[in-house]
């Protein structure tokens, strides 16, 4: 029997879509996620879910009134954004376009020297993805 896959990541966003099952579907047509795992409740509800893209795992589910938990759907604004590595920023960005990703940024090289683009999903979470990782810029204190 094989180990369990485990993830290298220490962060592992939640997101909250009013039709998480809608959303599990189409972040994998669109953005190239795998669907690891989900846990369904009663009325179409997600009550958790596991979706893969490289190293990272991001957790899709259904709102909860009693924890306050919404879709960015119901509100005006954007409070948060991702921030995920592809290697090819190019093929990736003419996937997400084809399937109907809401560009906010178009795919491009920033001046130091990354390239990628920004985008809003079916229901408002902002992505940027890119060929950048985080740490080139740091300076050990």
């Amino acid at each position: 029997m094989s180990e369990p896959y485990r993830s290298p990541s220490d962060i592992y966003p939640s997101l909250i879509y009013d039709d998480a099952p809608a959303a599990i579907d189409w972040l994998v047509r669109a953005f190239g996620f795998t669907c690891r795992f989900v846990v369904p409740g009663e009325g179409n509800r997600v009550e958790h879910s596991e979706l893969s893209l490289g190293t990272g795992v991001v957790m899709i589910s259904s709102p909860k009134a009693e924890t306050h938990h919404v879709s960015p759907k119901s509100l005006n604004g954007i409070s948060q954004a991702l921030s995920v590595f592809v290697a090819d920023p190019d093929a990736h960005y003419a996937v997400a376009i084809a399937a109907s990703a809401k560009l906010v940024r178009p795919l491009q090289t920033e001046e130091y020297g990354a390239r990628g683009y920004m985008v809003l999903d079916t229901e408002g979470h902002l992505w940027y993805f890119g060929n950048y990782r985080p740490g080139e810029y740091w300076q050990d204190k």
